[in-house]
């Protein structure tokens, strides 16, 4: 994670929002596993991981179908994280239904991207509170249901 986890749980903390659940969409880190159970209060129970297989090829569905055929609840996970190879934009497109149980979101950014992922957000009451972008033009962004 390249945003310090100490101003996610700051922003969080000042936005009143209990994360009650995560869904991580992108490659399992025990690094992640630890920041969501000890740092954020997320017990491993309540963290559902979706990772890629780039061996297998497979048709791609949107995320709103993959929670529906799998029966999972969305609306106990209100803190996304999405790091998907560049296709996050793609993702929370395919996402609309489910987001209206989200209230925060820490997704992998470009600079070509991030404007894009404004756009879509706005709309749905998000504002991106903390953007970390490296030198190579890739980077991190907090958005958080701005209510």
């Amino acid at each position: 994670m390249i945003i310090d986890i100490e101003e996610i749980t700051n922003i969080l903390s000042s936005k009143k929002i209990k994360i009650t659940g995560c869904i991580h969409v992108g490659l399992q880190s025990y690094i992640e596993d630890d920041i969501y159970n000890r740092r954020l209060g997320i017990e491993t129970a309540n963290i559902v991981w979706i990772d890629a297989s780039s061996e297998i090829p497979h048709k791609s569905i949107t995320l709103d179908t993959l929670f529906e055929r799998n029966n999972i609840d969305v609306s106990k996970y209100n803190f996304w994280r999405l790091d998907i190879k560049e296709t996050e934009l793609l993702a929370l497109e395919g996402a609309m239904k489910s987001i209206k149980h989200l209230q925060a979101l820490y997704v992998a950014v470009n600079s070509a991207v991030i404007t894009e992922l404004d756009a879509l957000l706005t709309p749905y009451n998000f504002k991106r509170y903390l953007t970390k972008i490296t030198i190579d033009k890739l980077g991190e962004a907090l958005y958080i249901l701005d209510t």
